[in-house]
């Protein structure tokens, strides 16, 4: 089943709770789409350096980077495909998008330079969904790449990015936004006689609170953007029919554990809720049952070592969290309305990092 999404698909957006280890297998699952010979990149929008990490890489930058084949010598893989990967930085996407559809050079340099811009394009928080759909419409309409993978931040913000597009085009319609638009409100002191007296006393407030050199900064800035803002209302219709397209598929991951299965139902909800294309849910260091022929040799390992209760007691300990496991997974099962394929990955024996952990990830996925 997932060989045929990395075959079929054109996008695959991951998500999840926080430490369920998407990172690592977003860019597993750009690999495995190399290996079969796809051109596939991965964009994380977590600010953490994971994505690097697990490439092997020191770091990943705002615009596509191919991992050269070398980076996986000695794994055993060959790569017919090519696995590029980026990482989302918000104030970059933001000058990006104002360097490329600013009507004219004054226009962009007085974005660029306004102070109010200045400060919000380098706020993160609020900005980074809008910033991700932005980049997402980016990468996806340039047609350079077979699979984009997305990796979401945790659930909350994921969440948020979802709902993204709706939320921007639904703003850039609000006829609130339009009138803060026209340029008679801020510019001038005596503009304010156009405005109904509860709009005025508003304003006097404000003036008062803020400033009018801010609002003359907040005016100018609405009125160099206003031009672009149709643009930016486009795009975002286009991620909302984007996200919903048979060739997109979401995907999500969790541990089994009840916190995590929680956040995922909850999460599962939300993409029901908008009539996202969902079918395939990754449970992720699953503890499964010890093998009898792998059980046979340890105990005989630890009947040398004179270990033996030692060695049971592990086991044992063991043993329980495979049944805890298991039953979380089958009670998620059985309360899920939704049908859907299941995948699970085992928990491996040492930590998973690296080129050599993807390929390791990416050989049991396949």
């Amino acid at each position: 089943m997932m060989k045929e999404l990395l075959l079929e698909k054109k996008i695959l957006i991951v998500c999840g709770s926080g430490g369920v280890g998407k990172t690592t297998l977003s860019a597993t699952l750009a690999l495995n789409a190399a290996r079969l010979g796809r051109r596939a990149i991965v964009l994380t929008i977590d600010p953490a350096k994971r994505l690097a990490n697990s490439l092997g890489l020191s770091q990943i930058g705002h615009e596509p980077q191919e991992i050269e084949a070398k980076v996986f010598k000695g794994c055993g893989i060959s790569m017919p495909g090519a696995l590029s990967a980026m990482m989302l930085d918000t104030k970059r996407t933001f000058d990006t998008i104002i360097e490329r559809y600013a009507p004219n050079e004054a226009t962009k340099t007085a974005i660029l330079n306004n102070p109010i811009y200045h400060h919000l394009s380098n706020m993160v928080a609020g900005s980074t969904e809008y910033m991700a759909m932005e980049k997402l419409y980016e990468v996806y309409s340039k047609g350079a790449y077979d699979l984009l993978v997305l990796d979401t931040p945790p659930t909350q913000h994921a969440l948020d990015f979802l709902d993204a597009p709706s939320k921007m085009a639904n703003l850039l319609g609000d006829s609130l936004f339009k009138l803060l638009l026209k340029p008679s409100i801020f510019l001038g002191k005596k503009s304010f006689q156009v405005l109904q007296s509860g709009s005025k006393k508003l304003l006097r407030v404000l003036d008062k609170i803020v400033g009018f050199e801010f609002l003359q900064d907040l005016s100018v800035l609405f009125l160099t953007t206003g031009g672009m803002l149709e643009g930016f209302k486009e795009r975002a219709e286009e991620v909302g029919k984007i996200l919903r397209q048979d060739s997109t598929q979401f995907l999500l991951v969790a541990t089994p554990n009840r916190l995590s299965i929680q956040e995922s139902k909850f999460f599962l909800n939300k993409i029901q809720e908008l009539e996202l294309p969902f079918e395939n849910f990754i449970f992720n260091r699953v503890h499964s049952p010890l093998e009898n022929a792998w059980v046979a040799e340890t105990n005989q390992i630890f009947n040398k070592c004179d270990c033996v209760t030692a060695g049971k007691n592990l086991m044992t300990m063991y043993e329980t969290l495979a049944k805890q496991d298991r039953t979380l997974i089958n009670k998620m099962k059985s309360e899920l309305a939704t049908p859907c394929t299941y995948t699970e990955i085992s928990q491996f024996e040492t930590d998973i990092h690296g080129p050599q952990g993807l390929v390791k990830i990416g050989n049991a996925l396949l």
